[in-house]
């Protein structure tokens, strides 16, 4: 076993001495066989040590996280508010942004035709270049 809390190694040792001792004693009594899960299951006393022994050697080995001490400083919820159903909590669904102005106010925004674009190109570039050439000319 790994080393770690003294106290729960000697505990877990204790409990081991424990266990060995009852089932020498159980092999005795039932003709030299060894205790099963019925067996263990039927001692009340006996399962219990079994349980504690393994989570001792879980948290030994690292497999569980350590016990905490019992004294903990969580106040236990009052009574009337553990008893009442939580609500549902209602979301607030976000707000739309809201456009700027009317729609007849962005007119002159409008996107110009083509012929007007043209407007914009002196005449000897727009006689210069041509339609864009394919990909694969053929």
């Amino acid at each position: 076993m790994a080393i770690g809390n003294p106290e729960i190694n000697e505990k877990c040792t204790v409990l081991r001495q424990e266990l060995k001792v009852w089932e020498k004693q159980f092999s005795a009594a039932n003709g030299g066989r060894k205790a099963g899960r019925d067996d263990i299951k039927a001692n009340a006393t006996i399962a219990s040590k079994y349980k504690e022994y393994n989570q001792l050697r879980d948290i030994l080995s690292g497999k569980a996280p350590a016990l905490e001490p019992s004294t903990s400083a969580r106040k236990p919820k009052p009574v009337a508010e553990a008893a009442q159903t939580p609500s549902k909590r209602r979301s607030i669904p976000a707000a739309t942004p809201k456009k700027l102005g009317n729609s007849t106010d962005n007119v002159h925004l409008a996107v110009p035709s083509s012929t007007s674009k043209l407007d914009f190109t002196p005449v000897a570039v727009r006689t210069m270049i041509g339609p864009t050439p394919k990909k694969t000319a053929s």
